[in-house]
């Protein structure tokens, strides 16, 4: 075989290779993302291994011919081998599955047959570095000149005099019970403490649904998941006309901006709409972006890009979320802003600066502890991560007192969009699966004009309702087709409180809860019941399901007619690219084996 024809022979391999490698990886991804990754995902195989190939053929000229079978055939074997032993990854139904990896792999063996009987032309051999420099630096210049915030006209509209600014912040990934103001311990809080000595703890708050974008599209919109089709993290909201938050502040006057931390809330999904400016700007360089992707989309490289390399930064920590929101600020004087800031440190993976570290361990021993003890080293280095966010609380107030001296004409709402579990229910460092206290009882703190200082409501509230309340408190109409009320309103109702973690790779295991005074139920969409008594803290006591089954019926009842009660939108198409889909997977809603 001659010298050329050997490094054909290699990228014919590589291509192979990297095709059997689409194959695996996308047969056990919860997010594969839009059809364009089926393309990308072969591509960026090849890129990685179409040059080995080519540099052996190079180096072994008439001596590759067996070798190139060899290493072929091991690859074919190992990978349907390791599939098979693998089998589907946990709570996933994605219909592509092995499927997948058979199409992948007799494609690549038609790829190859065809490779050994006709030889591919030779300006392959020529052109081999622009093949496989001219993705990488086209996807390399995209990544970099794309990284600008999103902005949009202001309408113009002035707002009445002594409007209020409005700041919404948004904490990733932590629930009530970490904190002391709802009996936490094992860190100090001083930032939220002071937010609620100025204003009211609400001590009942739920989550509508313990997963990012569904939750937080339900603060900004007032609707529950099923009205506004965000139903999992990679959908994007119905384009529909829904009232938003942002919109609405923006028609009446408001300079609106936001600064979001991680993928689930970026502009793709609906999140930017009625922002005047929105910015979603990466921390991590283009280069740490494309290891995230490398490491993604090859099995076979994984152990040569630890995931700690992967990992680092890939959402903008809160201190760089704060700065950003800082700057606008300085620029928007004349009018009342809303701004909503998005912080993501909390979330999984835990890696808290050493020195938040060293606080949280040196305090390990404060309760609550883990339901779990295996859990119980995850939740000190989670504890650590909400410290910081306080700090980067008290970093915005500092900010929004030079906007405003003594946040006079300013309404700050706090609130988290979920929890995480630490054991219950058998789930560990993890939440998307959940609708126990531990992930849908989040904090929420309200102060500002028109709000009462140092108080504690007993009001049960839920994330639908913070549009509505800050709208009143502003002064402005609430609309009628918002599904929640003012927190702050005399003779609020009492029903029932809906949640769901419905996405649909959870399949069978997706699941809707009702929650009422004292009760919280359960139904899977395989027909699983659950019933808790919940103690004065929220948390769920025995299962009662089978030794209450009057109760039962009544719950499934009342959370029947409510769904059904509910206007129902689908969600819009998946948008993920090969970039997003390894993001998501790599934010621990789906684990990989071997980290």
């Amino acid at each position: 075989m001659k010298t050329a024809q050997a490094a054909r022979r290699g990228l014919t391999m590589g291509l192979c290779i990297g095709l059997l490698e689409s194959g695996w990886v996308l047969s056990g991804v919860a997010f594969p993302g839009s059809p364009s990754v089926w393309l990308g995902f072969p591509l960026a195989g090849f890129i990685l291994y179409g040059p080995l190939g080519w540099i052996l053929g190079r180096l072994l000229g008439n001596r590759f011919a067996l070798p190139a079978d060899l290493v072929f055939a091991v690859c074919v074997a190992a990978t349907l081998a390791l599939q098979l032993r693998r089998g589907l990854p946990p709570h996933q139904n994605f219909s592509s599955g092995t499927p997948t990896l058979v199409f992948f792999s007799l494609l690549a063996l038609a790829l190859w047959v065809w490779g050994r009987k006709r030889e591919l032309p030779a300006l392959l051999d020529r052109s081999a570095v622009a093949i496989f420099l001219s993705p990488f630096l086209i996807w390399l210049g995209l990544a970099i000149f794309s990284e600008k915030p999103f902005v949009a006209t202001n309408p113009g509209v002035i707002a009445p005099t002594n409007s209020p600014n409005v700041v919404l912040v948004t904490w990733d990934t932590v629930r009530a019970d970490t904190l002391p103001l709802w009996g936490g311990g094992g860190l100090d809080s001083p930032g939220l403490d002071q937010l609620a000595a100025e204003g009211v703890v609400f001590a009942d708050f739920r989550s509508v649904a313990p997963i990012t974008g569904p939750a937080h599209a339900s603060i900004l919109t007032g609707l529950y998941p099923p009205s506004h089709g965000m139903r999992a993290n990679g959908q994007r909201m119905t384009d529909e006309i829904i009232p938003r938050m942002a919109e609405l502040f923006r028609d009446h006057g408001w300079d609106t901006g936001a600064f979001v931390s991680a993928l689930p809330v970026h502009a793709k999904f609906g999140f930017a709409e009625g922002f005047d400016y929105f910015d979603e700007r990466r921390s991590n360089p283009p280069l740490k972006r494309l290891l995230l992707i490398a490491r993604h989309v090859s099995n076979w490289a994984r152990p040569f890009f630890p995931a700690s390399m992967a990992q680092q930064r890939i959402f903008v920590p809160a201190t760089q979320v704060v700065d950003r929101a800082s700057n606008w600020l300085q620029d928007h004087r004349e009018r009342p802003v809303f701004l909503w800031l998005h912080w993501y440190d909390a979330h999984t993976p835990y890696s808290p600066p050493a020195d938040f570290l060293a606080r949280a361990i040196a305090r390990k021993g404060e309760g609550p502890h883990a339901a779990d003890p295996v859990d119980e080293a995850g939740l000190i280095r989670h504890r650590a991560e909400v410290e910081q966010l306080d700090s980067a609380l008290q970093d915005l107030r500092r900010s929004l007192e030079a906007h405003d001296p003594g946040l006079k004409n300013t309404l700050v709402f706090l609130v988290s969009d979920h929890g995480e579990c630490f054991g219950e229910g058998g789930i560990h460092q993890a939440h998307d699966l959940s609708l126990y206290s531990a992930t849908q009882h989040v904090p929420a703190v309200l102060r500002g004009p028109g709000v009462p200082k140092g108080t504690r409501s007993s009001a049960r509230g839920s994330q639908v309702d913070i549009f509505p309340t800050l709208c009143a408190l502003s002064g402005i109409p609430i609309p009628a087709d918002i599904q929640g009320v003012n927190l702050l309103a005399e003779g609020r109702s009492t029903q029932g409180r809906y949640s769901e973690s419905w996405q649909p790779r959870l399949d069978h295991e997706r699941q809707q809860g009702w929650e009422l005074p004292g009760w919280s139920y359960t139904r899977a969409a395989d027909g699983q019941e659950h019933l808790f008594a919940l103690a004065p803290d929220g948390k769920e006591g025995p299962d009662l399901a089978q030794s209450d089954p009057a109760r039962v019926e009544e719950m499934r009842r009342q959370l029947g007619n409510f769904f059904a009660s509910l206007p129902q939108r689908a969600a819009g198409a998946l948008e993920l690219t090969a970039a997003d889909s390894a993001t998501l997977n790599s934010l621990g809603y789906v684990g990989e084996e071997d980290d």
